[in-house]
C-alpha cells in the first residue's frame, strides 16, 4: 500500500492520518510506504518560498489548490488572470511578491506530477491512498489521475476531511479515477478495503468506504470507537523524507491525539465551528493510554514538539495526565488546546511539564462571545490571558472580527480595552469569522442573521463545476448578512478603527512563544 502527503503538506510536521493508517496497516500484516511529495515540490519551488504559500496566504484563499488545478483539470478550465485579480489580489489583498509566488508555484505543478509519475514504483503497490486536508485536494486528485493513467489497475481511495459526507459522495462521483472515497473515519474501513484487493476483491467490498459502484446510494457512515486499541502512528516515512531532502530533523511537529470530536460541542456546538459536525460524538482515549502514546513517541521520535490534535483536550488530560507529565516533562515540547477555563494551579502544571497552549479564546467582547455561543467570559478569557504571563506559559490565541450581529458598540469596548490588552500576550492571529460546512452557520443561516450562503469566491476559480456541485464539495462558505431593520451606520467604521490599532500593537510586539496551531479542516 502507498499513502501520498500531497503538496502543501508541511514539511517538518508529521500529520496524523497516514503514520496512524500506516501503523494500522502494518498491525494487520500489510506492508505501507508513506510518500510526502510535499519535500519534492518545496526542492522545486524553494523551501523557504514553500514555507511562504503555506504560512502566508489565507487556507480560504484556496491557492494551494489553485495552484493544482491546470494539472488537473487543464489549461482551459480557469481565468488565472481572473482567480488572481478577484482572489488574492482584491478579496485578500495580497502583496505582490506573494501573489507572484503563487503564480509562478501553478507554472511548476503539471512538471512536478509527471516527475512524480517517473520516479516513483508504482508498481510496487496494489492500493493508493490519500488523506486531502482542506489544501491537499486537488495536487492529491492531479497525482491520483496520472497514476491511473499509468496504472489503470491500481486502487485509489481518498479520504481526509475535505472528503466527509456529502463532500466525498459528491467528488467521487466528479472524478472517474478515483475507486472509493472514505467519508469518515478510516480506521477500520481503509486497511479492511485494502485487505480486500490483495485477497483478490472476493465479495463486495466491506462497509466504511464509499465504492464506485455505490456512487449515489446512501452509505452509512462508521466511526471509530475504542480509541485506546488503536496502535501508536508510524512517522519512519517523515524522517525518511526529511533526510532525502535535506530537511532539518530536529525541528520536527508530530501529532498524537487524546480525543476525537469535542466535549463542549458535543452538548452545543459553537456557532462557526465545523471541525467533526459530521461525527459529533466525542471519543476520549483513557488517561493512562495519553501518557503512555506520548511517552512513547517521546522516546521512539525525539521530535521537537509532539502536538496534540484535539479540538480541544478531554478533562481526564487535565485532571490525570497533567500532574504526571509536570513531574516527568516530555524531553519534547508539547501542544495543545484547551477552554478558557483553566485553573491557576493548572496552569503552573502546564509550565512545569514545558508545554505550550493554545486558549479557544476568539474574542475579548462579551456580546460577541454570547452570540457565537462560546460558554465563556470576557473577564475569564483576560484573568487565563494574565496568569498565562505570570505563570510563565507560553500562548497563543485568536481573535474573530466580522461576526454575525455585532454592533459598532463591541469594537468601541475592545478598543478602550486596548491598553490593558497591551500588557497580555497577543493573539497568534486575527481573521473574519467563516462559515464552515457542518457549523451552526451553515446548517441554519437565518437565526444568525446570515443570508445568500454559497461556497466562498475561489472554489469557482479551482473547479470547473456548476454551482449545485460546488455547493456539495466545498467546505468554506461566504454569506451575507440579511439586511436589518436599523442599519448600524458606525459598525465598518468602527471594526476598521479596531483591527487597524490592532494590527500597530501586534507589529511592535513579538508573537508568543512556540508552536501556533492552524485549524484547517
Amino acid at each position: 500500500m502507498l499513502l501520498i502527503e500531497a503538496p502543501f503538506e508541511p514539511l517538518q510536521r508529521g500529520r496524523l492520518a497516514p503514520a496512524l493508517l500506516k501503523a494500522e496497516l502494518q498491525q494487520r500484516g500489510l506492508g505501507c510506504d508513506v510518500e510526502h511529495l510535499g519535500h519534492a515540490f518545496a526542492a522545486l519551488l524553494g523551501r523557504d518560498e514553500y514555507g511562504r504559500l503555506i504560512g502566508e496566504v489565507p487556507p480560504a484563499a484556496l491557492a494551494s489548490d489553485w495552484v493544482f488545478a491546470e494539472a488537473l483539470f487543464g489549461p482551459s478550465a480557469s481565468d488565472a488572470g481572473a482567480y488572481v485579480s478577484d482572489v488574492l489580489r482584491s478579496r485578500w489583498r495580497l502583496p505582490r511578491d506573494l501573489v507572484d509566488l503563487v503564480v509562478r508555484a501553478r507554472r511548476l505543478a503539471a512538471d512536478f506530477v509527471l516527475r512524480s509519475l517517473a520516479e516513483i514504483d508504482w508498481h510496487r503497490y496494489a492500493v493508493l491512498g490519500f488523506s486531502a486536508p482542506v489544501g491537499q485536494t486537488v495536487a492529491a486528485l492531479a497525482v491520483a489521475r496520472a497514476v491511473k493513467q499509468y496504472r489503470p489497475d491500481m486502487r485509489i481511495v481518498l479520504g481526509g476531511p475535505a472528503w466527509h459526507g456529502v463532500m466525498g459522495r459528491r467528488q467521487l462521483a466528479a472524478f472517474a479515477f478515483v475507486d472509493a472515497a472514505c467519508t469518515g473515519d478510516g480506521d477500520d474501513a481503509f486497511p479492511a478495503y485494502c485487505a480486500w484487493v490483495v485477497t483478490g476483491c472476493e465479495g463486495p467490498p466491506p462497509p466504511g468506504l464509499l465504492p464506485r459502484r455505490g456512487v449515489g446510494r446512501s452509505q452509512r457512515h462508521l466511526p471509530t470507537d475504542g480509541l485506546d486499541a488503536l496502535p501508536i502512528p508510524d512517522y519512519t516515512d517523515l524522517y525518511r523524507a526529511l533526510d532525502r531532502w535535506g530537511g532539518d530533523s530536529h525541528g520536527v511537529q508530530l501529532a498524537a491525539e487524546a480525543s476525537r470530536g469535542c466535549w463542549w460541542a458535543a452538548r452545543r456546538p459553537c456557532a462557526f465551528c465545523g471541525l467533526n459536525g459530521h461525527t459529533p460524538r466525542y471519543r476520549p482515549k483513557s488517561a493512562a493510554r495519553i501518557l503512555s502514546e506520548l511517552q512513547e513517541q517521546d522516546r521512539r521520535w525525539r521530535p521537537w514538539l509532539i502536538d496534540l490534535v484535539d479540538n480541544v483536550v478531554p478533562p481526564a488530560f487535565l485532571r490525570e495526565v497533567l500532574p504526571q507529565l509536570a513531574e516527568s516533562p516530555l524531553a519534547a515540547h508539547l501542544f495543545f488546546e484547551a477552554r478558557p477555563e483553566l485553573t491557576r494551579a493548572q496552569l503552573r502544571l502546564v509550565a512545569r511539564a514545558g508545554a505550550h497552549l493554545q486558549l479557544g479564546i476568539e474574542s475579548l467582547s462579551q456580546h460577541v462571545l454570547d452570540l457565537v455561543g462560546k460558554g465563556t467570559d470576557a473577564g475569564g478569557n483576560l484573568r487565563q490571558l494574565a496568569w498565562c504571563r505570570d505563570e510563565g506559559v507560553p500562548v497563543t490565541w485568536n481573535l474573530l472580527h466580522d461576526v454575525p450581529g455585532e454592533t459598532a458598540r463591541d469594537y468601541r469596548e475592545l478598543r478602550e480595552l486596548l491598553p490593558t490588552l497591551r500588557r497580555l500576550p497577543p493573539p497568534g492571529g486575527r481573521g473574519p469569522v467563516e462559515v464552515q460546512r457542518f457549523s451552526r452557520y451553515f446548517a441554519g443561516p437565518a437565526s444568525f442573521g446570515l443570508v445568500n450562503v454559497r461556497p466562498t469566491a475561489a472554489y469557482r476559480h479551482v473547479y470547473p463545476f456548476k454551482p449545485a456541485v460546488l455547493r456539495d464539495i466545498a467546505y468554506l462558505f461566504d454569506a451575507d448578512p440579511a439586511p436589518p431593520v436599523c442599519a448600524d451606520p458606525d459598525l465598518e467604521q468602527e471594526r476598521a478603527a479596531f483591527l487597524r490599532e490592532l494590527d500597530e500593537w501586534l507589529a511592535l510586539r513579538p508573537r508568543a512563544p512556540g508552536h501556533v496551531k492552524r485549524e484547517v479542516a
